[in-house]
């Protein structure tokens, strides 16, 4: 009975500080309460039941993760995923709008130090924009005492036939040990999987590039990152998605436009 008690106080603040529909409830009496409070108990219990059967859409799930792609291998060649829609006047495409679409997910590492992801979504999906991921935006989400990853999928539209090449950065500056794991899948591949043990001083690194030959369209791209000590998420740390565009010697992070989601401005 008490557990019952406290799941209603807990629906009862969270309505209170959200909702001011019921905290004018208060001043027409119990019936309109109890009503509000019902609709809001059923309401909670559905935002509970989509967080716990999310999965991310058909598009966002990179293909053939186990297969890693080989940075000596020559220039890989893949299809896109969808053709490139209409290019606004403003460069936007039209139909998608920019971001990864995010959620966390539980880590395990085996004894081979192998971190396996475990593909079950312990939040509902949030969406953040860019090329950078920071571990300080995956933390403070409602995720419990356990060792979890955020884990994002997006598309990476290519205006432009030609060679690219994809890369992946690290860092995180000097700060108390935590472990590191990046991982990051492109196509039907992964440009690299990484498990970086007891970071302590400052740790910078660029992961091999590979390159592609790609032509105009999107493609799925989808990275898994976090770092922890213990059982716990902690900061700071940093991953970055590079590109090498077609007639540039130099890799720079990836467009924010060129990364896009499905959705309306």
């Amino acid at each position: 009975m008490s557990r019952i008690f406290g799941k209603l106080g807990f629906i009862h603040a969270r309505l209170w500080q959200q909702d001011g529909l019921y905290r004018a409830a208060f001043l027409f009496g119990p019936a309109v309460l109890v009503g509000i409070l019902g609709a809001g108990v059923v309401r909670v219990a559905v935002q509970s039941f989509e967080t716990f059967t999310y999965r991310p859409s058909r598009w966002a799930v990179p293909m053939g993760q186990n297969k890693n792609w080989n940075s000596d291998g020559g220039i890989q060649v893949i299809k896109p995923l969808r053709s490139l829609p209409t290019i606004e006047a403003n460069g936007a495409l039209s139909g998608y709008v920019p971001g990864w679409q995010v959620t966390a997910e539980p880590a395990e590492v085996n004894r081979a130090m192998n971190v396996d992801v475990i593909g079950r979504p312990l939040i509902a999906a949030f969406r953040i924009s860019g090329p950078k991921v920071d571990v300080s935006q995956l933390i403070g989400r409602g995720v419990g005492p356990q060792r979890y990853v955020g884990v994002g999928t997006s598309l990476l539209a290519i205006r432009a036939a030609g060679i690219y090449a994809l890369a992946v950065r690290f860092e995180r500056p000097a700060a108390p040990p935590a472990d590191c794991f990046t991982r990051v899948a492109f196509g039907q591949g992964r440009i690299v999987s990484n498990l970086d043990v007891d970071v302590v001083q400052d740790v910078s690194h660029t992961f091999d590039a590979v390159p592609f030959s790609l032509q105009p369209g999107l493609y799925p791209i989808g990275w898994a990152f976090g770092c922890w000590h213990g059982k716990r998420m902690t900061a700071p740390g940093q991953l970055a998605l590079l590109i090498r565009y077609p007639g540039r010697k130099t890799l720079m992070p990836i467009r924010s436009e060129d990364l896009v989601l499905p959705g309306h401005q």
